[in-house]
């Protein structure tokens, strides 16, 4: 065809054209895009620019329970506008006393998962969202039985609240050493 050049050889460093470039069945846009755009795929070997949408919902820029990488384990709570909430941790941090958690095993990337290493924000949860990591603790992958998580929130004595499948809240001491953690994070 006219106006056609095969490449065939390594020493070709540079190509210019004023118009497209088409790499086996896939052709590129002649123009850049505008800040933040990324290459999207038609589905017929087209590549245009778009402005992708924030958010894990799909598109929405909303985001929805469930397990999500990106933001490092499982979302358990939104917001009314879907736009932020709650991320437990893909696994225990461990167990110990809350001062350990507090202090080392939260904060310590191998304590989390391949997720959770991405993150530097991770913390012990309150009082009223460990309550609401128990609510869906099958999901989440809290243990059962008589393991205890630790909270944040203190209790008038000075202890910790704690919480366990068979132990709905209560005050516990933050010397116990066998209690677990699961870190928690904005987003």
């Amino acid at each position: 065809a006219s106006n056609t050049i095969q490449l065939g050889n390594t020493s070709v460093t540079n190509v210019k054209t004023s118009g497209t470039i088409t790499a086996g069945s896939v052709t590129y846009p002649s123009a850049h895009g505008t800040a933040n755009q990324v290459l999207s795929t038609t589905g017929s070997g087209t590549l245009t620019w778009i402005t992708p949408s924030t958010g894990g919902g799909g598109g929405s820029g909303t985001y929805t329970t469930g397990l999500n990488a990106s933001l490092g384990g499982y979302v358990f709570f939104i917001t009314p506008d879907g736009k932020h909430g709650l991320v437990a941790a893909g696994q225990d941090q461990g167990s110990g006393s809350w001062y350990a958690g507090n202090q080392d095993k939260i904060s310590n990337p191998s304590n989390h998962d391949a997720n959770g290493k991405n993150f530097t924000d991770w913390r012990m949860p309150s009082r009223y969202e460990l309550n609401l990591m128990f609510l869906d603790r099958n999901n989440i992958g809290l243990l059962g039985g008589s393991a205890i998580y630790w909270s944040s929130t203190e209790n008038d004595s000075g202890g910790q609240f704690g919480q366990g499948l068979l132990y709905p809240s209560f005050a516990i001491n933050k010397a116990n050493p066998g209690y677990y953690f699961r870190a928690i994070r904005s987003f």
